[in-house]
C-alpha cells in the first residue's frame, strides 16, 4: 500500500512550516511530505499538508485563495514587517474615523500588484531574499500580480487595527499591513497573523 493523503494542521506560533514537516516525518514514517503554502514562524493557523502520493496535488492546492485574521500596530515599522524584526521607525498613531477606514478598505480591494518583502523566501539569483537581507546585500525584488478577494476591518483600538482578508496566492500580509498604514498616513507592523482557511479547507477541520 502507498500511504499518504491530505492532513490539516493548526500550526502554533514559534515554529516554522518545515519544522511541522520534520515532526510529521517522525510521526508517520513517510518521507515525502510537502505543504500547500508556508506560514512564517510568528504566524499560526492552517497548514495543508500533503503526504506521500498526495504531494502530486500540492501545486494545485498552492493556488488556492487563503483567508487570514490579522492585527497590526500603527505608528511603528520594523525591517521584517512583523515583531521579529528591528524597529526602524515610530510615531504617534493617527486618529481613525470610520469614514477613513471605509475609504481605505475600498482602496485595498483595488490592489493588483505587490512587491515581496526583503525578508521573504523569494529567490534572487539562486539565494533566498532573507539570506541576502541578513547579510546587508543590495538586491531588487520585482512586483508580482496579486488580488485581494475580500477585505474588512473588524476592530480598532489604542493604535491597533484588526482585519480579515482573503487573498490570492503570493500575497504577503506583512506588506499588506504596511500598505494599509501608508493609506492611513502612517507606518505599521503586523503583530498577529492567523490563517483560517485555504481553498475549501478550514482551520476548524
Amino acid at each position: 500500500m502507498n500511504p499518504g493523503g491530505v492532513l490539516l494542521i493548526d500550526k502554533p506560533t514559534g515554529i516554522s512550516s518545515f519544522a511541522v514537516v520534520r515532526q510529521l516525518r517522525k510521526i508517520t514514517g513517510i518521507r515525502k511530505i510537502g505543504h500547500a503554502g508556508t506560514l512564517d514562524p510568528f504566524a499560526s493557523g492552517l497548514l495543508v499538508m500533503c503526504l506521500g502520493f498526495a504531494t502530486r496535488i500540492a501545486g494545485r492546492l498552492l493556488l488556492d485563495d487563503k483567508t487570514y485574521v490579522v492585527k497590526m500596530k500603527l505608528g511603528t515599522s520594523t525591517d521584517t514587517g512583523d515583531l521579529t524584526g528591528e524597529i526602524i521607525d515610530s510615531a504617534e498613531p493617527p486618529v481613525l474615523t470610520e469614514e477613513k477606514l471605509t475609504e481605505t478598505a475600498s482602496a485595498i480591494l483595488r490592489i493588483r500588484e505587490q512587491t515581496p518583502p526583503r525578508y521573504s523566501a523569494v529567490k534572487v539569483g539562486g539565494r533566498r531574499a532573507y539570506q541576502l537581507a541578513r547579510n546587508n546585500q543590495e538586491f531588487t525584488l520585482l512586483p508580482r500580480s496579486v488580488e485581494i478577494k475580500n477585505f474588512s476591518f473588524t476592530g480598532w483600538e489604542a493604535g491597533v487595527l484588526e482585519y480579515v482578508t482573503t487573498v490570492s496566492k503570493g500575497t504577503y500580509i506583512r506588506v499588506l499591513s504596511e500598505t494599509i498604514a501608508g493609506l492611513l498616513g502612517t507606518r505599521g507592523v503586523t503583530t498577529y497573523l492567523r490563517r483560517i482557511q485555504a481553498g475549501c479547507f478550514r482551520v476548524e477541520d
